[in-house]
């Protein structure tokens, strides 16, 4: 009877222990999709502004071309975009510190 009880406890206690094996398996594949998705999130945010810091680039280009006689017309919107550019590129970097902590 006691080798019984013994035998029991036993079971119960692996029974349990596999449980908790179980759970701790999907804790640790829940948090690996979430981290999965942050990053392809990350990127996906670097990308935009990547696209966005280009476009923004032509811009200046078109801007500095269209303009170039004129310095008076192009000094303003050339600034604006200055300004923008150096936002993005801030952002950017910002992108990247977080990505490269995780």
């Amino acid at each position: 009877s006691n080798a019984k009880a013994s035998k029991l406890r036993a079971e119960t206690e692996i029974a349990e222990a596999k449980e908790q094996l179980e759970a701790a398996k999907a804790e640790r594949d829940r948090i690996k999709r979430e981290t999965q998705v942050a990053k392809i999130e990350r990127d996906a945010e670097l990308e935009r502004l990547r696209l966005e810091h280009d476009l923004v680039s032509r811009e200046i280009l078109d801007a500095r071309s269209a303009h170039d006689h004129d310095h008076d017309v192009a000094a303003e919107p050339l600034e604006t975009l200055r300004a923008q550019i150096a936002v993005i590129k801030s952002e950017i970097r910002r992108t990247q510190d977080e990505t490269s902590v995780a």
